[in-house]
């Protein structure tokens, strides 16, 4: 980080004769700062950087389609998948640009093929996702060989888009397939962790938690030994361990695990992000399946108030959870009704009436009066009514 503060300082200082020069210092750093996680600078830095070569009529094409495709991978960290797609869609247009001069683009056109399918995976069209993702995938075969690395990544992006797509079967294939690949290439085990997250989705899908608890646990021994307890990785963890206890008909522990998923997310992402909705939308439906109206209708509200903050459109997913929301608004007040009704019956009232005389007469400088005490029968009859015994 200090080589390349110095580098961005030096950059500054020639900054008259050479923009791009500062350009590309704000690009490093930006990267940097992604690597970190630290997606808000990383955003900055680009942006700082893209200002820069638009200054450019030309001859800055390769730049920008690397920039636009870093800028994309931001956005898509921070869950802003349309401006995502933009992004990424920009980077492909200057391709057909540049692709005739620039003669090793196969590699960066299979980047931004790939990145681009997998942001359209996340708003659902999922035909032209594979579409552009098989595309990136011969396009790196052509340049890297049958196993590389590359590759690799490739596949654990088909597994990511075919678990969305509710096709667990064939997401497993092309993650143990990735997985033999990175064997082969001796990819450092960090490299694994997504596998293994996907492949425990996969297994949830398939209603095998015990596999799923197994990938859950290879995931977290290799987190837990190389990065920090902050790291937004944690957040997928804690998702997928929530979801596990969900299954198991533990709902309490569900709720707290996707509340440490969120703790997580908090930190690394803007409230808007998507994980965050989904987290409030899960533990509502926990709550509401307990009975809980007054804590589900919180996280509904919760969900709702991200939705009107990030101008998201209207669709079967706000839609139902505003039905969700009224639902449990309407089931607290006639539980708030019934509650009342209850209170006022005359079993309640009587033993209110009875402990209520026994705390007098026991106050002190009073002296009980025995025709203050309740008679035996009715007390244990109220008692009874209670659950008392």
């Amino acid at each position: 980080m200090c080589q390349e503060l110095i580098y961005l300082d030096s950059a500054r200082i020639y900054k008259e004769e050479s923009d791009l020069q500062l350009a590309n210092a704000y690009e490093r750093l930006g990267t940097i700062y992604f690597t970190k996680c630290m997606f808000g600078l990383a955003m900055e830095n680009f942006v700082q950087a893209q200002a820069l070569l638009l200054k450019y009529p030309q001859g800055v094409n390769k730049e920008m389609i690397r920039l636009y495709n870093n800028i994309g991978t931001v956005l898509h960290k921070q869950g802003e998948y349309d401006e995502a797609i933009a992004s990424f869609k920009k980077s492909l247009d200057l391709f057909q640009i540049e692709t005739q001069t620039w003669k090793d683009s196969t590699l960066e056109q299979a980047l931004c093929h790939e990145n681009f399918g997998l942001e359209l995976a996340m708003t659902k069209n999922f035909e032209e996702s594979i579409f552009n993702l098989k595309k990136a995938y011969v396009q790196k075969m052509h340049v890297c060989g049958e196993s590389h690395p590359l590759l690799a990544e490739n596949l654990i992006k088909m597994g990511f888009v075919l678990n969305k797509t509710e096709k667990p079967n064939k997401a497993l294939k092309f993650l143990e397939r990735a997985l033999q690949m990175q064997f082969e290439c001796k990819a450092k085990e960090m490299e694994n962790i997504s596998i293994y997250d996907e492949q425990a989705k996969a297994y949830l899908s398939k209603n095998n938690l015990s596999k799923a608890c197994d990938e859950i646990s290879k995931s977290l021994a290799i987190k837990k030994q190389n990065l920090s307890e902050d790291h937004i990785s944690y957040a997928s963890t804690h998702m997928l361990q929530g979801a596990v206890y969900k299954m198991e008909k533990n709902p309490l522990e569900a709720v707290k695990s996707f509340m440490s998923a969120l703790e997580v997310l908090k930190k690394k992402v803007s409230f808007q992000h998507p994980d965050i909705v989904q987290l409030y939308s899960e533990m509502g439906n926990i709550y509401l399946d307990l009975n809980l109206y007054e804590k589900a209708a919180d996280c509904y509200s919760k969900c709702i108030q991200i939705f009107s903050d990030s101008h998201h459109p209207e669709d079967e997913q706000t839609k139902l959870i505003q039905n969700l929301h009224q639902k449990c608004k309407k089931l607290q007040t006639d539980q708030d009704h019934k509650n009342r009704c209850l209170s006022q019956t005359p079993i309640a009232q009587m033993q209110s009436l009875t402990f209520r005389r026994l705390r007098d007469a026991s106050s002190p400088g009073q002296t009980p009066d025995k025709s203050m005490r309740p008679k035996k029968g009715l007390l244990l009859s109220a008692c009874g009514m209670c659950g008392g015994s």
